[in-house]
């Protein structure tokens, strides 16, 4: 996945969890996760299609 530069400082939530792409993290609920590389790179994708198929 290329990365545009863009910074247009959504927060996706869903339950407990916050993904915040411009700060490359993943929190359950006030807690950040390790998550991989590879993770942070697909989650922008999924989050912006929800129930949507997609490839990378």
């Amino acid at each position: 996945m290329e990365r545009s530069g863009k910074s247009d400082g959504k927060t996706y939530c869903f339950g407990d969890y916050r993904f915040i792409p411009d700060r490359q993290v993943l929190m359950l609920r006030d807690k950040p996760l390790r998550v991989g590389s590879r993770a942070v790179d697909l989650l922008p994708l999924l989050v912006s299609h929800p129930g949507e198929v997609v490839g990378t």
